[in-house]
């Protein structure tokens, strides 16, 4: 009896907390997602990887995180504003017809011994560009490819494909950086991005609503009247400017005597929660009514979260061994 009931209980668990992945538009997008971020954070690892090791220099490394962060931010804008006014899955064709480019200078460079500091500031300049209006594209193509009832979930879900593939791209990264060396992993990112492009071009998304659209002045406007929606742009840039601690690993796995397979667990250990609070988020989207979301408790808990994240972040970088790291 306790069986079936267990059984039963998961079934209507996964039933919920997946129920996005019925509709065949958002299931080629989660692949397509799958198949992007584990290659490209692959990458990510990888070149932060090398350019220590190249340098031994963590100035350079902060370097290389804001050369892509810098035109990914400035750019975002007009990333938003594109993804509002033209068609968004022809957006994320050519933004990952870019990147696929992009994959093969880094491989070709990494195959021929030619791979240089500067080109590696010039990529990720490039890259972040490209992500700048790749990311508001995927974010805006959600909710042509589910119902509406759905799209809480949707997001939910996409957030588990992001941080799921914060812990496989790296953790696979690590394995090929130590078995067979850079080249194979940009190898490897190169074809998952011809898998992305192939999930891309056999999606239809639902036409765009009338009242979607509206001016670059007019979102600015709603933007600056709004005190609420400027907290939560504040704290989403406050994080993503200064609680960037990826690229930066292979310094701590430096003062912590690892090598490029402790880099990779260190990173794929500190998404694992991340991918726990995903799967958690999605099922209570999906299990409760929207109007039953209790946002003074939501808010509290991203407060909370933030705070907890900051003292985390500052007692990681103080560990004195590698098991209190982990």
């Amino acid at each position: 009896m306790t069986d079936k009931h267990d059984g039963a209980f998961l079934h209507r668990y996964f039933k919920a907390t997946f129920a996005s992945l019925k509709h065949p538009n958002f299931k080629l997008y989660a692949f397509g997602v799958m198949f992007s971020l584990a290659g490209s954070l692959l990458q990510e690892v990888v070149v932060a990887w090398i350019a220590y090791q190249m340098t031994g220099s963590s100035l350079v490394l902060g370097g290389v995180l804001f050369a892509y962060q810098v035109p990914m931010i400035a750019m975002g804008v007009l990333g938003g504003y594109a993804a509002d006014r033209f068609d968004r899955r022809k957006i994320l064709l050519v933004s990952q017809s870019l990147a696929f480019i992009l994959s093969l200078v880094w491989l070709a460079l990494s195959a021929t011994g030619s791979l240089a500091v500067w080109h590696i500031y010039l990529l990720s300049s490039l890259f972040g560009t490209i992500v700048a209006f790749e990311i508001p594209a995927r974010f805006a193509m959600i909710p042509q490819l589910v119902a509406r009832e759905e799209m809480v979930n949707a997001f939910s879900l996409d957030s588990l494909l992001f941080y799921g593939g914060r812990v496989m791209g790296p953790t696979f990264g690590a394995i090929l950086l130590a078995l067979v060396g850079p080249t194979a992993c940009f190898a490897v990112n190169s074809i998952t991005y011809l898998l992305e492009l192939g999930t891309l071009k056999r999606i239809r998304p639902k036409a765009k609503e009338d009242n979607e659209s509206v001016s670059l002045l007019e979102a600015v406007k709603a933007i600056a009247s709004n005190s609420k929606t400027r907290s939560v742009l504040l704290f989403v840039a406050g994080l993503t400017f200064f609680g960037v601690y990826i690229p930066l690993m292979p310094v701590f796995t430096h003062n912590l005597g690892g090598d490029a397979k402790l880099n990779g667990l260190l990173i794929a250990v500190s998404e694992i929660g991340a991918v726990i609070a995903s799967v958690y988020l999605a099922y209570k989207s999906s299990s409760s009514p929207q109007s039953a979301i209790n946002t003074t408790k939501l808010r509290r808990t991203v407060a909370l979260a933030g705070l907890a994240f900051a003292i985390l972040i500052a007692l990681f970088a103080a560990a004195p061994n590698q098991l209190v790291a982990l």
